[in-house]
């Protein structure tokens, strides 16, 4: 009941997080408060080589080894983290953000995403409350703190007072993630010792879902910079917003669904266990469907009324983009399902297809669209990205099939 209450109190903080952020903050700002975001995300996935996708499957295969592994995971992303950040201080000299932003985005980086993967270890790991107060934290608590701020003192809100909340929060998470799996960790002291025959092993495995997790965010990070290049920071704003609204779905089914299904199903896999296999797909797809049909109809009623609220009345010009982009983002959500039957059955490569499907339909849909139509570049956008999350979908579905046939 208590890992049920903080999931959804992470959904819940989003949304009103979306929707004061949207009032209080300008069409610029929420413009670049999304790529930020985007920037962040992209950024995560990098550095982490989908590193996890190898160690994580070790780990919940070998009961006995798992401090060590632990160990040799956490090495790998400390050396990970050491090698990509250099790179993020050339964003200074390019002008590409401030100082104070760059080291804002530098530091939340580095926060996220040894935070994911301590979230990842407790989850495999069998503590699973301890997961969902960590992910409370890191991803509800500093939204919570800045809408009570937006009600009582909207003078005081601006960006860098968001990122800040955010950043302290997430380092807060990670601190408390890493005292959870203290007892792991004393089983095998940690060591900045790189297991170097470990690691290109867990490369090779990993590099080919790394690739193509990297065409999947591509289309995540591309979508926003290409509404700034055809059209203007304000649209991307707006744009911002509705991700936000369809991330709540995304974030939940996420927390809430895969990253306890999918351990599971790799020991199906492990056990040759087919009906279990198939059984968690239909629990998966059942939460699935029921979530996203109480988040749309609570869109449906209350969506036009809080975008009156926040006095905006540019959110509410492009209101019908928005259900064909939280339609794309369905699909996106329920292909996980049978994504993670194929990772477990270690058929990466199919994966891999699927999301270079994924890259290229986007990208030439939006090129095509804006070559042969007079549409506008937020439907063009729109529309792309629906395209991309049905192939995506049934592309998955194919493969899924082929591995349990």
């Amino acid at each position: 009941m208590i890992n049920i209450a903080l999931r959804l109190s992470v959904l819940v903080s989003k949304f009103f997080f979306i929707f004061l952020a949207a009032k209080y903050l300008s069409l610029s700002d929420m413009g670049e408060y999304g790529i930020f975001i985007a920037s962040v995300t992209y950024s995560i996935y990098l550095i982490g080589f989908d590193f996890y996708t190898f160690s994580n499957r070790a780990f919940i295969q070998s009961e006995s080894e798992q401090a060590l592994i632990a160990s040799k995971q956490l090495s790998f992303n400390l050396l990970s983290l050491s090698l990509v950040i250099i790179p993020f201080l050339l964003l200074f000299f390019l002008d590409v953000f401030s100082v104070d932003i760059l080291l804002i985005f530098c530091m939340v980086v580095i926060s996220e995403y040894l935070g994911q993967e301590i979230g990842r270890l407790l989850i495999a790991s069998g503590r699973v409350i301890a997961a969902s107060w960590t992910l409370f934290i890191r991803s509800a608590l500093w939204s919570y703190i800045v809408v009570f701020l937006m009600v009582f003192n909207p003078d005081y809100i601006s960006l860098k007072v968001i990122l800040g909340f955010w950043l302290l929060s997430s380092w807060l998470a990670l601190f408390i993630g890493v005292y959870y799996l203290r007892d792991i960790f004393s089983l095998a002291p940690f060591k900045f010792n790189i297991d170097s025959k470990w690691i290109i092993r867990g490369i090779n495995i990993s590099i080919i879902l790394f690739f193509g997790t990297l065409l999947a965010r591509a289309v995540f990070t591309g979508d926003r910079l290409i509404l700034e290049l055809l059209g203007h920071k304000e649209l991307v704003g707006i744009y911002a917003v509705y991700v936000g609204l369809c991330n709540v779905f995304m974030t939940f089914a996420d927390s809430a669904v895969f990253q306890f299904s999918y351990p599971k199903q790799i020991n199906n896999f492990k056990n040759k266990n087919m009906h279990a296999i198939l059984n968690q797909m239909k629990k998966d797809a059942v939460a699935i469907v029921f979530v996203y049909i109480l988040i749309i109809s609570g869109y449906y009623v209350l969506l036009e009324f809080l975008f009156s609220y926040i006095g905006k009345q540019e959110y509410l010009n492009y209101i019908n983009y928005f259900w064909g982009l939280l339609i794309a983002y369905f699909f996106i959500v329920i292909s996980y399902i049978p994504h993670y039957v194929i990772y477990a059955a270690n058929e990466d490569r199919k994966i891999l297809k699927t999301h270079f499907f994924q890259f290229l339909v986007f990208f030439v849909s939006v090129f095509w669209l804006y070559v042969a139509t007079d549409i506008n570049v937020f439907m063009n956008i729109v529309l792309a990205m629906l395209l991309s999350s049905v192939i995506t979908f049934l592309s998955k579905a194919f493969y899924c099939y082929q591995v349990l046939k």
